[in-house]
């Protein structure tokens, strides 16, 4: 999934029902596009709950955390497209972490994604075991194809302007979010993650599974009719 040290931000959210197809309309037309264009991020995700507290997940990986302190990033934020800032102000209950990956485990992109809350300092609310041994142990589970650690960083943190207020948060600042990808769901659920890494996660809490919708990498070069002729001869 990531190198380490590589940036990432992750959003969590529900959308207002009413605006629930737009909002996939310009996340799948407009926005994903933008942000990858942005120098220095390298790819971003779109996820959708197959069973989570959030509805909508998307990931948005960087070179390095330093991404997303950048004039370019910070123009982009600053100036969002009129249909952005309509999209955003449907967003409910958002959550933005911008943080870091610090351990990773594995390659490529799973079609399940889970993310385990592990709550207190930057040691691992569970002590330290979770970090030394769990990480390699769920890695190596059958169908499970990366597993990394996510730590934010909470000055780059928090809402965008356009948000409106949270009246559930999910997460905290200095939580330490496991990021788990596999090719199956069965080996996501609580009671499966529990008995690969046992008392490891204990403290950890489930923020649900879901299911990959598609990813958009920075040298992804864009396609046309032409093209697909072209490359039909």
């Amino acid at each position: 999934m990531t190198n380490e040290d590589e940036g990432m931000l992750l959003i969590l959210n529900d959308v207002e029902p009413d605006h629930e197809e737009e909002f996939n309309l310009w996340y799948d037309t407009e926005h994903l596009k933008e942000r990858v264009q942005v120098p220095g991020f390298v790819a971003a995700v779109r996820y959708r709950a197959v069973s989570a507290p959030r509805q909508y997940c998307a990931l948005y990986r960087t070179r390095d955390v330093g991404v997303f302190e950048s004039a370019e990033y910070r123009a982009r934020l600053a100036m969002q497209s009129d249909w952005s800032r309509r999209v955003l102000r449907t967003f409910v209950n958002p959550h933005r972490s911008v943080g870091r990956i610090s351990s990773s485990v594995g390659s490529g992109t799973g079609g399940f994604l889970s993310l385990l809350r592990i709550p207190g300092d930057r040691d691992g609310g569970a002590g330290p075991s979770w970090r030394e041994g769990a990480i390699d142990t769920l890695a190596e589970a059958r169908w499970m194809i990366a597993v990394s650690i996510f730590e934010s960083v909470p000055h780059l943190s928090g809402p965008v302007a356009e948000y409106r207020p949270t009246t559930s948060p999910i997460l905290a600042s200095e939580d330490v979010v496991l990021l788990l990808e596999a090719s199956q769901p069965e080996v996501l659920s609580p009671e499966s993650l529990s008995a690969i890494a046992g008392p490891a996660l204990r403290e950890a809490t489930h923020l649900g599974v879901y299911s990959f919708v598609w990813e958009l990498a920075q040298q992804d070069p864009p396609r046309n009719a032409l093209d697909a002729m072209g490359a039909s001869r």
